[in-house]
């Protein structure tokens, strides 16, 4: 087990190499983190202004703010899947290209964020009615069951143009028939980013701490925790989704990026059938 994850440690690492080689790539995240917050504004400021506010008009608002969200952070990831994949053949697009592209996807994109929404809501309404530790354990599985579910969603989506429902069973299918260090670099991607974001959230604490004896360098170092931490969350997001495509792009071409080394793919994926032979995209 232990030579599984740290040749997929090697592995995240040699995508993270290769994803900030492509600078273009952090475009997707960022607009999509930007578009995300004006829409919780929009959505959720009038609440606190709103003399009556009922249980009703809360829940439709929250689902309108999970179907937009889950569209536009899919939409934006499919976009910069397809341009990694266009970096990868080593014929770069543009980010307008790339979401020109995503175009083609919208109905795809669309049925995944209701159906995601409404998982969510449901599991919002199990985390509410949960009562003592079993409640609690029982959501908290739920929702890590449902995170490994749809690991490979979205390249099953781009490949296939299925609908949630497949799409889900091609993510399951792939993670059955495929085992060995793949959440190893998955692992890579989440301790990466850990680094970063408790670095983060440690200089922050000492910012807050300090405002009151150092007044503006406390104010100062505690806007260098949140940049830490929303760069740790930007570096894992991008090298997570990545690495699960370049996983899902070997079994599909048995080809791989330049820059990955074959030997440490061969121990990621490990299909029960014998795959294609290696390549370079």
């Amino acid at each position: 087990m232990f030579e599984n994850i740290s040749r997929g440690w090697k592995l995240g690492s040699e995508v993270r190499k290769l994803v900030f080689k492509d600078k273009s790539l952090f475009s997707y995240p960022i607009l999509s983190a930007i578009i995300s917050i004006i829409i919780a504004a929009a959505l959720f400021i009038p609440m606190f202004f709103a003399t009556q506010w009922g249980t009703a008009n809360y829940v439709i608002v929250l689902f309108v703010y999970y179907l937009l969200v889950t569209f536009i952070s899919t939409y934006m990831l499919v976009g910069m899947l397809l341009s990694f994949r266009a970096y990868a053949k080593g014929k770069p697009i543009s980010i307008g290209q790339a979401l020109s592209q995503a175009n083609s996807y919208t109905v795809q994109i669309f049925e995944w964020a209701v159906f995601y929404s409404i998982i969510m809501m449901l599991l919002r309404a199990l985390e509410s009615r949960s009562r003592g530790i079993a409640g609690v354990v029982l959501s908290a599985v739920a929702s890590f069951a449902l995170s490994v579910a749809i690991l490979f969603v979205i390249p099953v989506i781009i490949d296939q143009r299925a609908g949630p429902i497949k799409a889900i069973e091609g993510s399951v299918k792939f993670i059955k028939d495929n085992f060995g260090a793949t959440f190893g670099g998955l692992l890579f991607s989440d301790l990466y980013s850990m680094m970063f974001t408790l670095g983060g959230v440690a200089i922050l604490i000492v910012g807050v701490i300090a405002i009151a004896a150092v007044g503006a360098i406390a104010i100062g170092i505690a806007v260098i925790g949140i940049v830490l931490m929303v760069i740790g969350g930007l570096v894992g997001y991008m090298i997570s989704n990545v690495f699960r495509l370049i996983l899902y792009d070997y079994k599909l071409t048995g080809k791989l990026p330049a820059g990955i080394d074959a030997e440490l793919i061969k121990g990621s994926v490990v299909s029960k059938k014998q795959g294609p032979s290696n390549g370079v995209l």
